[in-house]
């Protein structure tokens, strides 16, 4: 085979493979039309249906750079040639042969099925993302404006910096306030600062209004007021300096509940107790072992009294 009839080749073979793609995608958006009639506008996008147009896509879109290609081989194959009369021989012959096989015309058909096509996978698209966003707004759905939302119907307590108190502001403030799922924070942020007084409110009183400054504000208060260990000190003083109580369960939940803070002290008994034992021992000379060990022996029956002031 010579040169010139490979080129008529490709250019043939090209051509035919963009007819049969251009007669697939027509077909493809003939039914994409027919089904969308059927079902009052609605889209089709399931993943066969999207997989066939993007692939159908690619198709008119490689099949035509390949007819292009083949083109541009033939016509330097002719211009390449020294004698002008052979050349433009040869030239005018690739020229015939394009118009024979209507390359032209399944050019433009597959011009015209590309911007359909590019079309309906736009569509597609859009609806998809348009059903993501429907999803993703269910699962996490955005706040509702201050002005529409229900505020709760108690009257928040205020906090002043004892730091005693602490703990059962926040309980309460974070149930009511805190913890509210279509509150945004700057709202939150208002009900915070109109629940301080004194100390606490002087702390935030810098924190501009805004949902960016809520959690900056509660972390201020957390650092200053939530402090386990200066309570914990401050409880041990509180039973060093309680009475002894007798033998009667009720008198001894009494003198506990004397505290500033009784469940802390349940809570925390067996840790308050070694607080208050440790220093009073020496383990160097009388007693063999370590604090560690000690507690460990002594864990058990502190944890039993604890039960039982508890339950009763």
């Amino acid at each position: 085979m010579t040169t010139v009839g490979y080129l008529k080749g490709q250019i043939t073979k090209s051509t035919k493979a963009l007819e049969e793609t251009n007669l697939l995608a027509q077909g493809i958006l003939a039914d994409k039309v027919a089904e969308e009639e059927s079902n009052r506008g609605k889209i089709n996008t399931t993943t066969e249906r999207t997989r066939q147009y993007m692939e159908v896509l690619n198709k008119l879109q490689q099949q035509s750079g390949n007819l292009l290609n083949d083109w541009k081989r033939a016509e330097s194959y002719a211009n390449k040639k020294e004698d002008e009369e052979e050349s433009s021989s040869i030239l005018q012959g690739f020229q015939e042969h394009w118009e024979s096989t209507n390359c032209e015309s399944q050019l433009t058909t597959a011009r015209i099925n590309i911007s359909f096509m590019e079309k309906a996978v736009e569509e597609v698209q859009a609806v998809i993302a348009k059903e993501q966003q429907r999803r993703d707004e269910a699962e996490h759905p955005a706040p509702i404006p201050s002005h529409l939302i229900q505020t709760p119907k108690l009257e928040l307590p205020k906090f002043a910096g004892d730091m005693t108190l602490f703990p059962e502001f926040w309980e309460i403030f974070s149930a009511a306030i805190d913890n509210h799922p279509y509150m945004t924070d700057a709202t939150k942020l208002i009900y915070l600062k109109g629940a301080l007084q004194g100390d606490a409110k002087d702390i935030v009183a810098s924190v501009q209004v805004g949902d960016d400054n809520y959690s900056r504000a509660v972390e201020l208060l957390k650092n200053t007021y939530n402090r386990p260990e200066l309570l914990r000190n401050r409880l041990v003083e509180q039973l060093e300096a309680l009475p002894p109580a007798n033998e009667s369960p009720l008198v001894q939940r009494t003198t506990l509940c004397k505290t500033e803070e009784p469940d802390l002290v349940q809570e925390r008994l067996v840790d308050i107790v070694m607080d208050l034992l440790i220093p009073k021992l020496d383990f160097t000379e009388r007693i063999p072992g370590t604090p560690t060990t000690v507690i460990q022996q002594v864990q058990p029956g502190l944890l039993q009294i604890q039960a039982k002031l508890i339950a009763n």
